[in-house]
């Protein structure tokens, strides 16, 4: 059985040493990873040791952000999305790390979320659908494309069958 955790492993071990270290003793952090199409940027800049960038690039962001509209990202994300990506990426999210939430179990289900961005933003169309879904509304759109990879599309056709009698 293989175990396929939601987000990035090395994003989430990359979070979680940032996000425990004493503010006193925080360093400098430049990571680059990469996986199935998605580039990942963790950095903390020298003279600004309080503030830690998530940048991801996406090859499908321009299209799921036209899909969903813009302002879900900014639900999603709140005060930490940076509305100038750094150079090269789609989305840049900018941690202040003297503002994380208190206690550990708080900043873990953090960790999580952040690791797991490029699923959240993929799959976005799915979040948009199951939202108006749950709410008992209609999607705003009849279907969604997203050109995931080079030569992949995920195609979200959203739709409720009401049971059999």
């Amino acid at each position: 059985m293989i175990h396929l955790e939601p987000g990035h492993r090395i994003v989430s071990e990359t979070l979680a040493a940032a996000f425990l270290a004493p503010a006193d003793r925080r360093e400098s952090i430049d990571v680059r990873c990469c996986d199935f199409g998605a580039q990942y940027h963790l950095a903390v800049h020298p003279d600004e040791k309080h503030i830690l960038r998530l940048s991801l690039w996406l090859r499908c962001y321009a299209e799921v952000e036209a899909a969903v509209g813009v302002a879900f990202f900014g639900d999603m994300y709140g005060a930490m999305l940076d509305p100038t990506p750094q150079p090269g990426s789609s989305l840049t999210l900018a941690i202040n790390l003297d503002a994380l939430p208190k206690g550990e179990a708080a900043r873990a289900e953090l960790v999580r979320k952040l690791s797991s961005v490029k699923r959240d933003v993929a799959g976005a169309p799915l979040w948009v659908c199951f939202r108006a879904l749950l709410e008992g509304g209609k999607p705003p759109r009849p279907h969604y494309m997203v050109p995931f990879g080079e030569k992949e599309c995920m195609y979200v056709v959203p739709q409720v069958h009401a049971p059999s009698p």
